[in-house]
């Protein structure tokens, strides 16, 4: 059995000491497959075929991976990305993968490293998905 993780076959580094990019498969599939996806609900098959056609298409050559990566440099660079982000209507902590967002106190998975650490990830949220998430109510979303 193999796994293959898409956001590590398209991260990006735009200088050598900088930080890797990362991108989601929305991200992925509007650049380089040129079309939305999940538009009113997530759909896990639609992953799976977008997934899919995205490593046929771009992942099976060195040189078709390159060149994706450039084009999702210049769409993170110019912009060109929708603001594909969920704004929930009840107040909720947006911390799970960034610390710095966090307004809950709880353990981030931002140590998480794709695949090979599903475990930490399934005992974290084992950890954390009994407890009620507390908001700072400056970090609330208002707006729908």
């Amino acid at each position: 059995q193999r796994t293959i993780d898409t956001a590590h076959l398209f991260k990006t580094q735009r200088a050598k000491w900088s930080k890797c990019q990362y991108y989601s498969l929305r991200q992925l599939s509007f650049c380089l497959l040129e079309r939305e996806m999940n538009l009113n609900l997530h759909d896990p098959t639609e992953d799976a075929q977008v997934t899919i056609e995205l490593y046929r298409n771009h992942c099976l050559e060195t040189e078709k991976l390159e060149i994706a990566k450039k084009k999702l440099v210049e769409y993170s660079t110019k912009k060109k990305f929708p603001d594909f982000r969920i704004h929930c209507r009840f107040g909720q902590c947006s911390g799970m993968y960034s610390p710095q967002r966090c307004s809950c106190g709880q353990d981030s998975a931002a140590d998480i490293k794709g695949c090979q650490d599903i475990e930490k990830l399934r005992d974290l949220y084992q950890k954390w998905s009994n407890r009620p998430i507390k908001i700072a109510p400056e970090r609330r979303q208002t707006q729908f």
